[in-house]
């Protein structure tokens, strides 16, 4: 995806933050893709699961789709 900038408040903008450079491009633009690809979901559509062994964001319930948070 070729570099662009955007105005702040822009509904094109998007922020990523990657934390000790654990996280790689393919990664943000696959996590990305399976965002567009859920139709654009809003943050009423996500939830939070945290436990002892993991820390998990899911979207429409917790048996739907997820990602794990814990590396």
């Amino acid at each position: 995806m070729p570099s662009q900038t955007v105005p702040h408040g822009d509904p094109r903008s998007r922020q990523v933050t990657v934390v000790n450079g654990q996280t790689s491009p393919a990664a943000i633009h696959g996590a990305y893709g399976t965002f567009l690809s859920a139709g654009g979901p809003g943050p009423e559509r996500y939830g939070v699961t945290i436990d002892a062994d993991a820390q998990r964001v899911w979207l429409d319930s917790p048996r739907g789709p997820d990602w794990n948070l814990t590396h």
